[in-house]
């Protein structure tokens, strides 16, 4: 980047042609942002409000006009690292973007893919988010298609989200209103591949086999009734398939230890949410 900016600043000087004069001290066309979290379809970890920072790719048939670089929120308004050009009005470019619990990624990563690691710890609401893939797949435009040289970034979830919906019984005749504390603790789920590899271009994710490891869900409701008590864990995995046995959720109520096993294979897709429905009869 600090290169193409100097052989603008040069170019200014030297030439009197418009596209080599779009300094942004000369008020040049600017690329601009305005990015959006997509959640239909799945309830969102990361939305619109949360998103704070993003990378973006811009590939031109010019290599001084390409760039990869951060881009982050101030107050209401996003800023780059570097000032991002356009060529001039009509000559087309690509534009991927992908943010991923703080990597960094680079112009190599955008082209050739990214290796990553699922973070095992999502037991908060930032924990969670930070596990949150977002993407935008390489999308073509120029600037006369634009309002004002703004991109339309409009961000997708691109792993899965796992909705863990426990619903626990008292054997016992009891009133369940009176459970007003959680009894459930050292929630996990055992079994999934933790590592991929990540094509920001094209959004593809393949799993990385051998990686299994334990993930610690985020608890996002606890609601009582008289009969039953109901919570729900919410997890952000891998795309991947499950086979039956696969996948164990280890957890204990009153300090009782159990286990549950898929009985069934299935698939965790992309961009999607799977719903797990456990019943739990307690003491």
């Amino acid at each position: 980047m600090r290169k193409t900016i100097l052989i603008l600043a040069s170019a200014a000087i030297l030439a009197s042609c418009d596209k080599e004069q779009r300094t942004v001290a000369g008020g040049g066309l600017q690329i601009k942002v305005a990015p959006t979290v997509e959640s239909e379809g799945v309830k969102a970890s990361i939305q619109t409000a949360d998103l704070t920072y993003f990378y973006l790719e811009v590939d031109c048939d010019d290599s001084g006009y390409s760039y990869a670089d951060k881009f982050s929120k101030v107050g209401t308004e996003w800023h780059s690292d570097k000032p991002l050009l356009w060529k001039d009005e009509t000559t087309p470019i690509s534009y991927s973007a992908a943010v991923f619990n703080n990597y960094v990624f680079s112009k190599s990563s955008f082209e050739n893919g990214a290796e990553l690691k699922l973070p095992t710890d999502q037991h908060t609401q930032e924990r969670l988010n930070a596990a949150d893939l977002l993407t935008l797949k390489a999308t073509g435009t120029n600037y006369e298609e634009t309002t004002d040289g703004t991109l339309p970034v409009t961000l997708s979830h691109a792993l899965t989200k796992v909705n863990l919906n426990f619903r626990l019984i008292s054997r016992n005749p009891i009133n369940h209103n009176d459970w007003t504390e959680n009894p459930m603790t050292s929630l996990s789920i055992d079994g999934t591949n933790l590592s991929f590899v990540f094509q920001p271009r094209s959004g593809a994710i393949s799993v990385k086999t051998g990686t299994v490891g334990s993930v610690t869900p985020c608890l996002q409701e606890y609601t009582t009734s008289l009969d039953f008590v109901d919570v729900v864990y919410e997890v952000i995995l891998v795309p991947q398939t499950i086979d039956v046995g696969q996948l164990t959720i280890n957890f204990k109520v009153w300090d009782l230890p159990y286990k549950w096993t898929n009985k069934i294979g299935f698939d965790l897709s992309a961009g999607q949410s799977t719903d797990i429905p456990i019943d739990v009869t307690t003491i």
